[in-house]
């Protein structure tokens, strides 16, 4: 459809070269002589067009591109669509299929600036990309037509657009970096108003409301001085853009008068052409700009699922091969270390909990005693299968609860949970 599209727009525009022809004429057929061309000879035997058939054609021209305009619009919002409901629905999905340690260090704010924030900037990006896509094709199909009308002019159009388009390259890096320091700011903000709301009680009991009011102002006002730089910088490329294109089109006009002495009707259909080529080199810079803005959401966002996959959880297909679990004598707890991996206590050889040794008989109830932080919800989480011991092993009436087995001994469990909020950097 962009090509169909470009195809119907650019004949309809090559078609005002004979009516521009025909301002002026005295005689008042209005015959429209083709050119000397086998295949116009082959088209229209006669090779004269009557007005009114001329005019129908461009009428027919216009009805069919803003067909097929249409057609392209349905089709990129549902290409769109698909794709950004797709790398969602895969973050989301590697999210909930990997292992409970995972989140032991990873913000749940991150995770929904991940699968809210960075989705909708990585949909922005595709769109941009389309938008270029688009472009590209259409001006492609601009300089198929005023190559018909002087491929000389054409082409010292075309090297001032491409001049024009690597001497802005230094912009598109400054939105490269503008768009990794974007990421890192969002990041910022979607954690301090989802500690701030997530903890709302323990913040207003212990009186610390003003501090999330100062951190968030600061977030911002770094944001709104990144973005006026940002801003102050691409309108600099704008400014370039448009005097150069001025010149450029100066250029154009005095050497198709003095050196190339093309007729008027010529010279006013590629002034039209060029008008509407110089707005899409422009639309070029811009999309790409936006588009290298956008594209580091989706490397956060990448690097994000590469860690999740990489703690994936065996399957519920695989683990229904494994051993059947019963708790009819009780659990063995042997041994059992539990260190988290990437945190500082892992770093430095100290576990979470060590070699602990214990047995939960069945059909009784049993107590886990000791002070905050010794363990006992780590011993808990363990029990239920959601962790995973890095030494020892947790054995059910003598069989190991092990990653094969673990998704079918949590159907067999019912855990009750305790809601702790803790404020960030609290803990020594």
């Amino acid at each position: 459809f962009l090509i169909l599209g470009s195809l119907t727009e650019g004949i309809s525009i090559l078609l005002l070269v004979p009516l521009l022809h025909l301002i002026g004429r005295s005689d008042q057929d209005f015959a429209i002589r083709l050119p000397d061309n086998p295949v116009l000879s082959w088209l229209v035997p006669g090779g004269t067009l009557g007005l009114a058939t001329v005019l129908c054609l461009l009428v027919g021209l216009v009805a069919l591109q803003a067909g097929f305009n249409r057609f392209k619009s349905v089709y990129m919002a549902r290409l769109l669509y698909d794709f950004v409901n797709r790398l969602r629905m895969d973050l989301f999905e590697a999210i909930g299929r990997a292992r409970w340690g995972i989140f032991a260090r990873t913000r749940s704010s991150d995770l929904d600036h991940a699968l809210t924030g960075d989705i909708d900037r990585i949909q922005a990006a595709a769109f941009s990309l389309l938008m270029l896509v688009q472009t590209a094709v259409l001006l492609a199909g601009y300089l198929a037509v005023s190559l018909f009308i002087s491929p000389v002019m054409t082409s010292f159009a075309i090297v001032i657009g491409v001049l024009m388009f690597v001497a802005l390259r230094p912009f598109r890096s400054r939105a490269t970096t503008y768009g990794r320091v974007l990421t890192a700011n969002r990041q910022d903000q979607y954690r301090t108003v989802s500690e701030f709301l997530g903890g709302i009680k323990v913040a207003k009991s212990l009186n610390v409301e003003a501090s999330y009011f100062a951190q968030l102002q600061a977030t911002l006002e770094k944001m709104k001085a990144d973005n006026i730089s940002y801003v102050r910088n691409s309108t600099i490329g704008t400014a370039f853009f448009q005097v150069a294109s001025v010149i450029g089109l100066s250029l154009f006009i005095y050497i198709a008068l003095t050196r190339f002495h093309l007729a008027l009707a010529e010279i006013v259909v590629l002034l039209l052409v060029f008008m509407r080529i110089a707005p899409r080199f422009m639309d070029m810079q811009t999309q790409a700009q936006q588009l290298l803005i956008n594209l580091p959401a989706y490397a956060s966002m990448q690097d994000l699922q590469r860690r999740f996959d990489a703690e994936r959880e065996t399957a519920a297909s695989q683990a229904v091969q494994g051993v059947r679990l019963t708790l009819d004598v009780g659990l063995d707890i042997r041994d059992v270390s539990l260190a988290y991996a990437g945190l500082a206590d892992a770093a430095e050889g100290k576990p979470v909990v060590s070699g602990i040794t214990f047995g939960l008989p069945a059909g009784k109830v049993t107590a886990l005693i000791g002070p905050s932080g010794s363990g006992k919800s780590t011993i808990a989480d363990m029990l239920l299968g959601l962790l995973e011991p890095t030494q020892g092993k947790i054995l059910a009436d003598g069989v190991e609860i092990g990653p094969d087995n673990r998704r079918l001994w949590r159907d067999q469990v019912a855990y009750v949970p305790q809601d702790v909020f803790l404020l960030h950097d609290t803990i020594a």
